[in-house]
């Protein structure tokens, strides 16, 4: 990659569209910035640069670059009228000052006194003569001279006695354009382009002061070439000879075009964002609303999420789908990621109270779209045997028996849920920073986590931060670079550790430690994320912390 950036040492850029002389260009255009590296070469009486030169048939020879600049504002364009040089308006004898020259030549060469009074009188005659005719160059008119009138007199515009002008210019964001080629030319081209990019100072008109140096590390480019687009002048093979030779026909005096070739330039394309890492469940829920029956709280989620489960289990089809049941057909613990039942609360707010407003029944991020259609067949079976009339969507509310609790009423979303709570975007949006609104329950027991000793307490916390962080890893997400347990609920309307029931509830099997925690990954993950033994059933629900919270 070759780069060369300009800075725009005055923060403006002076420079007339190529079509259209009342506009300014933006970006400069590839050709300019060429024939600026041009003009810089060594000029007469200047030892001559040769690899410059070929650093110059080096860029005309290769594609044309990619462009990195900012937007910028056009500053309006306003007719300005300015004299031409023309001796019939303002007429003068340079003849003047050969003669007070030659005066004054004559007077060192005297050798003798006398020789040297006579050359003396001359000067001062050649230079009262000079002095004369230059305060009557200066001096206002006396009388009204058609030629000076044409000066300030619209009528005369056309005259060619004063000449329309155009300074468009354009301030942009950022005082600095890059042009960035692909490849990368020799070392002593790059050194050689180095060095005469250096002896730039304009670029375009001679107001835009610049400083031009190859950049190494270039901003990425804003402009592309591309088949369509807006079109801007760049180099092409023979430039550096073709603008010699027109050089060699105006002169810098006659009228001039710019020898260039044309190419379509388009915005670069962002890079799309990697997506974030996911882990084992995925985002696309089937959303159960709470319509009727009690608020059950937060701390009775896992009993909830065991009675919907059996439910669906009720209404599947025999035998269970092992992504319902979460067992084969003999009866033994299916190995593969089955369906999570996740009873939503209401949390993270002023008034929040943890009571559960709905349920999200979470697949696997690779579900195959027969174990959906077996969920979905089985929500169906439910809700005709529900016994409810239909409401305005078509489908009948569910009910789901909690015993002496009552019965849930719940209904299943087809269109985005007006709570938020109910939104799977609240609970899977790609965030760093993660916090639980239910505990975990830990796959191993890390030790006394409220022993009196600091330091045993301290190796339990440690512990059980190293159990979590090993669960992340197992979901296929990365390792988080910090974990942090505690037994208060980081949420408004969550609970305490010590409110939840004990997990599992079957006194046979092994208690397990549960903790709060804030988790913290170096970049982002997308969720859900659902960590630890109680998973499928509501414990370890966390939530995404927005950045500076």
């Amino acid at each position: 990659m070759l780069a060369l950036t300009v800075d725009l040492l005055v923060g403006r850029y002076y420079a007339c569209a190529y079509n259209d002389r009342t506009r300014p260009e933006w970006p400069p255009h590839p050709a300019r910035l060429f024939s600026a590296l041009v003009a810089a070469l060594p000029g007469p009486g200047e030892e001559e640069d040769y690899d410059a030169e070929a650093a110059l048939r080096w860029l005309e020879e290769h594609p044309a670059p990619g462009i990195a600049a900012s937007s910028c504002s056009a500053r309006d364009a306003l007719d300005v009228f300015v004299p031409v040089n023309d001796v019939a308006v303002v007429k003068f004898n340079d003849d003047l000052f050969d003669k007070v020259a030659d005066a004054e030549a004559e007077l060192a060469a005297a050798a003798s006194a006398k020789d040297r009074a006579a050359a003396d009188k001359r000067v001062a005659k050649a230079r009262q003569a000079l002095a004369s005719e230059s305060a009557k160059a200066i001096a206002p008119p006396t009388k009204a001279d058609k030629n000076a009138l044409s000066l300030v007199d619209a009528r005369f515009e056309r005259s060619g006695l004063r000449q329309r002008r155009y300074f468009p210019s354009v301030t942009p964001e950022t005082p600095r354009v890059s042009f960035v080629w692909r490849d990368e030319p020799p070392a002593e081209l790059v050194t050689a382009l180095d060095r005469l990019a250096a002896r730039v100072s304009r670029l375009g008109h001679s107001a835009s002061l610049v400083s031009v140096r190859v950049d190494d590390a270039p901003a990425p480019p804003t402009l592309l070439p591309a088949e369509s687009g807006d079109m801007l002048r760049v180099p092409g093979p023979g430039q550096l000879a073709a603008l010699r030779a027109a050089f060699a026909i105006h002169r810098e005096t006659e009228p001039r075009v710019l020898p260039c070739a044309f190419q379509a330039y388009a915005p670069a394309r962002a890079p799309s964002p990697p997506a974030p890492a996911a882990g084992e469940f995925g985002d696309d829920w089937i959303v159960l609303r709470r319509v009727d029956g009690p608020r059950p709280p937060l701390t009775a989620i896992e009993s909830l999420a065991r009675q919907l489960r059996r439910a669906l289990m009720a209404h599947a089809p025999s035998p269970t789908p092992a992504v319902i049941s979460g067992h084969t057909p003999e009866g033994a613990p299916t190995r593969d990621t089955h369906l999570a039942v996740v009873p939503l609360p209401f949390v993270d707010h002023k008034h929040a109270d943890g009571a559960v407003l709905g349920f999200a029944l979470v697949l696997p991020r690779r579900c195959a779209a027969a174990d959906r259609a077996a969920v979905l067949a089985a929500i169906g079976e439910w809700e005709e045997r529900g016994g409810h009339e239909q409401d305005e969507q078509g489908l009948p509310p569910v009910p789901l028996h909690l015993g002496r609790g009552g019965v849930l009423s719940l209904e299943r979303l087809v269109e985005p849920a007006a709570l938020a709570t109910l939104q799977p975007e609240r609970w899977c949006r790609p965030a760093k920073a993660w916090a639980t609104v239910t505990p975990i329950a830990l796959d191993r027991n890390p030790g006394d986590l409220s022993s009196r000793d600091p330091v045993k307490a301290a190796s339990a916390a440690e512990a059980a931060a190293r159990i979590i962080a090993d669960a992340v890893t197992r979901q296929g997400l990365p390792r988080p670079v910090r974990v942090e347990v505690q037994d208060s609920p980081p949420f408004a309307g969550s609970a305490p550790v010590r409110s939840f029931p004990a997990f599992p509830v079957d006194p046979r099997r092994t208690r397990r430690v549960k903790v709060h925690a804030h988790i913290v990954f170096e970049v982002p993950i997308a969720g859900p994320l659902l960590l630890g033994a109680g998973r499928f059933f509501g414990l370890g629900l966390c939530r995404p912390i927005s950045e500076g919270r």
